[in-house]
């Protein structure tokens, strides 16, 4: 797969930050923060997908390019929508975001490019339909710990139960797609790769087709590391390096009820990706009054989050904004079109 896209697939909160930095210090992989295109865009620009080409490229690049220009993190390289219409191929969203990503290669001067939107994992076959030869990463970690963690991120669900929902989908999707491609998925743990980085680098390297380089496990030292971590309390550890002791949070943090009802609603996966839990898990408590307070502890924990990045983020407004941008954005596709 020489040169051909990487994707990092997944679940939020499990690494993929982490690894999208690794990947990006190697020297011959351009791996940018994603704006999540194909994600964010698609639920909104259904109008635009009947347009005729070109028409239908270069409005569909025009607004890839504005939310690029609102994206949280800066985005390496400043996009002329006529270009990236010009080089999207396929003429749908999945060939504007590939050209964006080539456009951000060129500039990182860069043989290869990768994309850390994890929601991708439900577009797989769109991505090898474009890339054959396309090298897919499916990392995962413990949902107990994914849920520890995302009750302090901006960018998640809050509530244990929420955040179990949505990783027993996500894991079931890529269990689907694995039996689907084989070995063309490189499944890697976020635990194994904490706990012998160096080695699991070099499985990574060896799938993808590249050298390992020892570089790569100091990605923590690049500007572009501490630039990440200078944002957002959420990506606060891409400027610490590999934290061999954060995996097992939970352990003491979870509240009882909480990882019972996590590892009934993920058991199946769980055991599938070799995480151990209890053989016996109670079901999850389910009616009316448990629904409520799933509902009001979501709400806290988001009140919580937010004041905590209103206070803290530097890219606080600029999510918000986008948020409203996007919004709007149904009601504004024929300022995008020709």
């Amino acid at each position: 797969m020489p040169d051909a896209p990487i994707y990092i697939l997944g679940t939020e909160r499990s690494g993929s930050n982490l690894l999208r930095q690794i990947l990006d210090a190697h020297s011959r992989i351009c791996v940018p923060h994603p704006p999540h295109l194909v994600h964010l865009l698609e639920p909104r620009v259904g109008p635009l997908l009947d347009l005729p080409e070109p028409e239908r490229r270069l409005a569909l690049a025009r607004v890839a390019c504005a939310l690029v220009e609102r994206h949280i993190h800066p985005w390496p390289v400043k996009p002329d929508p006529a270009q990236i219409a010009a080089e999207a191929r396929p003429a749908d969203l999945v060939g504007v975001m590939a050209a964006l990503y080539d456009a951000a290669r060129l500039q990182a001067g860069k043989a290869r490019w990768g994309n850390k939107s994890t929601f991708l994992l439900h577009h797989a076959d769109r991505l090898l339909a474009r890339d054959p030869d396309a090298g897919l990463i499916w990392l995962v970690r413990d949902p107990r710990d994914v849920a520890v963690s995302s009750r302090n991120s901006v960018f998640n669900p809050c509530h244990p139960r929420r955040v179990a929902a949505l990783w027993a989908r996500q894991q079931a999707e890529g269990l689907r797609l694995q039996a689907r491609v084989g070995d063309r998925l490189h499944l890697l743990r976020y635990e194994d790769l904490l706990a012998d980085p160096e080695g699991r680098l070099r499985a990574l390297c060896a799938h993808l087709g590249e050298a390992y380089e020892p570089g790569m496990l100091r990605f923590f030292e690049r500007d572009a590391a501490k630039q990440t971590a200078a944002l957002s309390a959420s990506w606060q550890n891409a400027g610490r390096g590999i934290l061999s002791g954060n995996a097992g949070r939970w352990v003491g943090v979870l509240a009882d009820r909480d990882r019972a009802e996590l590892e009934a609603l993920c058991a199946a996966e769980m055991d599938a990706l070799g995480y151990a839990r209890d053989p016996e898990p109670q079901p999850p408590a389910d009616g009316p009054l448990r629904r409520v307070e799933v509902a009001v502890g979501e709400v806290r924990g988001r009140a919580r989050v937010e004041w905590r990045s209103l206070r803290g983020d530097r890219n606080h407004w600029a999510r918000w904004g986008r948020r409203a941008w996007l919004s709007a954005l149904p009601w504004r596709l024929r300022t995008y079109q020709a």
